[in-house]
């Protein structure tokens, strides 16, 4: 198969809080651009999974908050030429206790995905670890390079 595919996946952080509590919440984020190749079959046809892919740091002093995550592709690419559904995401660990659902790999969306919330007294601070899954393809998209954002919003409950 002489088809090859290359897929950048950039990382970004949106944040909105209550505009009346403004100062409850802190986080930081962190990774790296994700550059995956598809160049033989087996990159086509499997997941690949980087774990650790994304680090969310969260202090507040307010009782629980939800994480989303949705796909931006980059204004550059159209729809129906991109791969559906490239990335998938799941919590790898966490100092949180959550619901093993979270645990579960989730396809990302171009809409909000729910893929972390925790509801009781945050402690001092909270660390979340991502996995970020590299989803197959397939052999239906012309060679190209494919450039997308990953857009995470945080929200206090």
């Amino acid at each position: 198969m002489g088809k090859t595919f290359i897929i950048l996946l950039i990382i970004y952080t949106c944040y909105f809080n209550n505009k009346v509590h403004a100062q409850n919440m802190t986080m930081t984020i962190q990774s790296s651009p994700i550059l995956a190749e598809y160049n033989t079959e087996l990159d086509l046809e499997t997941t690949r999974l980087i774990q650790k892919a994304v680090t969310i740091n969260i202090s507040s002093t307010r009782r629980g908050f939800n994480i989303y995550a949705r796909l931006q592709p980059s204004v550059n690419m159209q729809l129906a030429s991109m791969p559906p559904e490239p990335f998938g995401i799941k919590v790898n660990s966490t100092s949180l206790s959550i619901s093993n659902n979270f645990y579960v790999a989730k396809n990302i969306k171009l809409s909000d995905l729910l893929i972390c919330s925790f509801s009781g007294n945050i402690p001092r601070s909270a660390k979340v670890d991502f996995d970020v899954l590299l989803n197959p393809v397939g052999y239906n998209f012309e060679p190209g390079f494919f450039d997308y954002s990953l857009i995470f919003t945080v929200s206090e409950r």
